[in-house]
């Protein structure tokens, strides 16, 4: 079991978030600077941390019209376009984070509580939409921002952790749990954490991934009500087991928000635009909060550290059945978020030190596991389900990836280094149910890479420490059946340069420029098919964040 400061990085449906992950994970190497509180008995400790951050962030590009308007199409897509034409070239974000953490603990056992707010004045006010006719808000204009997109992107305040935590000496073994809401991740997963073992166990908040540059991973998951224990058996094996008591959902951009790519997609989606007449948001189908649950085995061979894992859990990002009544007998003109339940995963992985480089990798099994549906959308009846009668493909899959982390020494061209780099793959091993749903453009495998490589110059002026993070992400070849978006387009990615500075380590600041490249296109052409093109061709973007703890 890890934890949310520790190696993965696990990113779901989104190629978007791949595009600033590489700046999160380098950023849990910031040190903290906890306020110690004097308790005055040796044996109770505790700390209150606050970190403030300001950052903001503009688009690059003007529209384009591949994107906003599909190849070989007279018209614009109404179903896909509000993200693009809701910001012309220039601010997109003005945000304020605040994050507070208490951490308390007596001898062997303790507790932790963390909260964040943010504030984004760009959401508070309207918007650059100029086609009424294509925007897919009811409540309000055209070019107004939703209720629910305010409410994700403007102002919020939300409990991360919450929880207890404790460990007992046995004999010679050790016994450690912990109760409440919190973080965990299984296997050896680094970007590709929607492709790993962690998807079983992670939500991810991906609006604050995109949102914020420099986010901490501890701020990216979403804690999740759940209890977790972990017995030390001896040095080199132990068992671990958790089960959760609530479901979460990946918070997605909400429709109309600047990396929204459907505007019926994630919170605000109010209607589609249906050949029949429109369709609006029903009831969605949520999963139950019950039955995800997971064990883990680790043990160590001389340097090599291996693991062992089965799990089940409830898909975190939807899929979306269409309901017009035109077409099918009974169904009632609305389009409702699905959630499918009762996936399986079984994995195995490894960790071991090449030279000064770790490498680690996993591989693992998926069982009841949903498939790309055509466009991702499925056009149903009201009978269908996310359980025993589901309307979108499943089947059976195969994941794998490995990663390397290494730090360098100085050199002539820098002071030090570090380079986190990740290769994934997986494929369709079989389609048990629905197979004539499945997407046409999909692959049997798929492949995808990740890579950052940030040297180091230290002291350039007194107190100051810089860093040149440079990030790539690439998909070489296949469109997957599994996890079509986390891949991002066929022959396409993002690339990020950026300049990190700090002062006397209690001043942090960053720069960023993401470029997206590969063939232009919308998510999905006009046969209602995945195009696997890279949807944000015309998003590029700079980023700017600075921040202190307190």
């Amino acid at each position: 079991m890890k934890t949310a400061n520790q190696r993965l990085c696990p990113l779901p449906v989104s190629s978007i978030a791949c595009a600033v992950s590489a700046t999160v994970l380098l950023s849990l190497s910031t040190p903290s600077h906890a306020f110690q509180i004097d308790t005055g008995n040796p044996d109770l400790s505790a700390t209150w941390d606050n970190t403030i951050k300001y950052s903001n962030a503009w688009r690059v590009n003007k529209l384009d019209h591949k994107v906003a308007v599909g190849p070989g199409t007279s018209n614009s897509n109404p179903n896909l376009d509000d993200g693009d034409r809701n910001f012309d070239r220039g601010l997109i974000s003005n945000r304020l984070d605040v994050l507070s953490e208490f951490d308390i603990k007596y001898k062997d056992v303790g507790a932790r509580l963390s909260a964040a707010s943010w504030y984004d004045n760009v959401y508070a006010h309207d918007n650059d939409n100029d086609s009424p006719g294509t925007a897919n808000s009811l409540s309000v204009e055209h070019d107004e921002f939703t209720s629910d997109t305010r409410r994700i992107h403007e102002q919020h305040t939300e409990i991360l952790d919450a929880f207890v935590y404790g460990s007992k000496e046995i004999g010679t073994t050790s016994l450690s749990g912990r109760l409440g809401q919190f973080t965990q991740i299984y296997g050896e997963s680094l970007f590709f954490g929607a492709n790993g073992i962690a998807n079983a166990q992670s939500t991810v908040d991906l609006v604050k991934l995109q949102s914020v540059p420099s986010s901490q991973f501890k701020e990216i998951l979403m804690p999740t009500k759940q209890v977790s224990g972990n017995w030390q058996l001896n040095d080199t094996v132990s068992v671990g087991a958790y089960y959760q008591f609530e479901w979460n959902k990946t918070r997605l951009p909400a429709a109309g928000s600047y990396f929204s790519g459907a505007d019926f997609v994630g919170e605000g989606g109010e209607r589609v635009f249906f050949p029949t007449g429109e369709l609006r948001h029903g009831k969605d189908i949520d999963a139950k909060d019950s039955g995800q649950f997971g064990a883990q085995l680790k043990f160590a061979v001389e340097d090599w550290e291996f693991g062992l894992y089965a799990a089940k859990y409830h898909e975190k990002t939807p899929v979306f059945y269409f309901r017009p009544a035109a077409l099918v007998p009974g169904a009632d003109d609305t389009f409702v978020n699905v959630y499918p339940e009762d996936v399986k995963v079984f994995g195995a992985s490894f960790s071991t030190l090449v030279g000064e480089a770790n490498i680690a990798g996993e591989t693992s099994i998926r069982l009841d596991t949903p498939l790309a549906g055509v466009g991702g959308t499925i056009i149903t009846g009201m009978d269908s389900d996310n359980d025993s009668n589901p309307a979108y493909p499943i089947g059976k899959s195969w994941h794998a990836q490995v990663s390397m982390v290494n730090v360098y020494g100085g050199t002539a061209f820098w002071d030090g280094a570090s380079f986190v780099g990740e290769l994934a793959f997986n494929r369709r091993l079989s389609v048990s149910k629905n197979a004539d749903q499945l997407d046409p453009n999909t692959t049997r495998d798929a492949f995808a890479m990740r890579f950052t490589f940030e040297p180091q110059y230290f002291q350039v002026f007194p107190g100051i420490d810089v860093q040149a993070p440079i990030t790539i992400g690439y998909n070489p070849s296949g469109r997957s059946s599994v996890t079509p978006q986390a891949f991002g387009p066929e022959h396409g990615g993002d690339l990020t340069l950026g300049l990190k500075a700090d002062y006397k380590k209690q001043w942090y600041a960053s720069l960023t420029y993401t470029n997206f490249f590969g063939e232009a296109g919308p998510v999905i052409n006009s046969s209602n098919s995945f195009t696997y093109q890279q949807n944000m061709k015309d998003r590029d973007f700079v980023a700017f964040s600075i921040q202190r703890t307190f």
